[in-house]
């Protein structure tokens, strides 16, 4: 199944933001995190 390229660049584009918006959240966390890998391991 192929997406039209709208789509695909939509999903892209989401995805970048919510990266983007998670690395910066994570940075401007004034306490440090416990255990960084914690959201990886679940």
């Amino acid at each position: 199944m192929s997406w039209p390229d709208g789509i695909a660049a939509a999903v892209l584009t989401a995805i970048a933001l919510l990266i983007t918006l998670h690395q910066h959240k994570h940075r401007s966390s004034t306490a440090p995190p416990k255990n960084p890998q914690d959201g990886e391991q679940q």
